[in-house]
């Protein structure tokens, strides 16, 4: 139980990351697809 609540955690900080860097990446793109 253990090692799947930490395999858990990892999994929730990685998605966490890959969130992040898209929305700091993909940000102005979207800003774009708004107003146009």
């Amino acid at each position: 139980m253990g090692v799947f609540a930490y395999q858990f955690f990892i999994l929730q900080v990685m998605i966490q990351m890959v969130t992040s860097l898209q929305v700091s990446a993909g940000c102005p793109s979207i800003q774009l697809k708004v107003l146009y």
